[in-house]
């Protein structure tokens, strides 16, 4: 008998995961044991579907999405690395094991299937995070208006709000605070995995500046180009601002990080007694869950 055959517990497991699929919102929040949970379910289907091969490509990015939030979540909520690894790893071993023909599999797999159809309409998705949000918007179809935020988060820097995101996807910052002339350059300085494995986090610290790594464990991305804010991509209450386009690799490097981190985002203004730095700091949080959103809508939309 297969693992979902033999406890219908498994079964529940697999049923509260499809329930899930639309909200995503509880392993935000959970605690430390309900957050390991919630991820050895989500790894113990994407591990299921690796091998029986259950699912469209659309409905494996949703869980992959899903399975990258719980992680993040299980983090968050204290686990160490190598605690959520091993769940990761018993979730996997358990998948191992189980039936490929086996009728509890397939009744979850379908439950996650119709569930599906309710999240392929969603449009736009959240992920909060302690400090901050990631806003994910899939393209609307019949839009045809100005520039739009595919990915979104918005952070108080200093003397306003500072967006960092994609706009058809190019990874973008606006500046938006009141006044604000355009910097001369923009910097984005993130932890470089080569030169730190580990997380940098200061537990012990809670101002924000605290949790930026030392400049010689870090990497940094130039904005390539500068212009004026089209008025579609401005905050509420914003009249104008300047936008700072980036390399892709920038998100890239963001979303590779672990989802406690922060990076830092610096606008350089030159001076000759040296430069004014304004600075702000983005918080990696569930960025690549948000990009996972995505990236399912552009596979549903060209299967269509």
């Amino acid at each position: 008998m297969s693992l979902f055959a033999r406890t219908p517990r498994r079964i529940a497991f697999a049923s509260a995961l499809a329930a899930a699929m639309a909200g995503f919102a509880a392993p935000s929040t959970a605690s430390a044991s309900a957050a390991a949970e919630y991820l050895y379910e989500r790894a113990l289907m994407n591990a299921a579907d690796a091998r029986c091969h259950l699912f469209s490509p659309e409905v494996g990015h949703a869980l992959a999405a899903a399975r990258v939030q719980a992680r993040n979540a299980a983090l968050r909520a204290g686990d160490s690395s190598t605690a959520v690894e091993a769940t990761e790893r018993r979730a996997v071993d358990k998948a191992s094991g189980v039936d490929c023909g086996s009728r509890g599999l397939a009744l979850a797999a379908e439950r996650l299937r119709t569930a599906f159809a309710d999240y392929a309409k969603l449009q736009v998705m959240r992920f909060p995070g302690p400090q901050s949000a990631w806003r994910a918007e899939r393209p609307y179809p019949d839009y045809h208006g100005g520039p739009r935020w595919g990915l979104l988060q918005a952070v108080l820097g200093q003397g306003g709000w500072v967006l960092l995101g994609t706009t058809g996807g190019v990874v973008t910052v606006l500046d938006a605070r009141p006044h604000a002339a355009p910097a001369a350059s923009a910097r984005l300085v993130m932890r470089d995995p080569a030169r730190l494995a580990q997380p940098y986090l200061d537990p012990g610290r809670r101002e924000l500046a605290a949790q930026a790594p030392p400049r010689d464990v870090s990497q940094v991305f130039i904005a390539r180009s500068r212009s004026t804010a089209a008025k579609s991509l401005l905050p509420a209450g914003a009249s104008s601002g300047t936008t700072y386009q980036f390399p892709t690799e920038a998100l890239s490097a963001l979303a590779r990080l672990d989802p406690r981190e922060f990076a830092t985002l610096e606008l350089v203004y030159p001076g000759v007694k040296g430069d004014r730095i304004a600075t702000a700091w983005i918080e990696i949080g569930d960025l690549a869950a948000a990009e996972a959103f995505l990236a399912s809508g552009h596979i549903v939309k060209a299967r269509r």
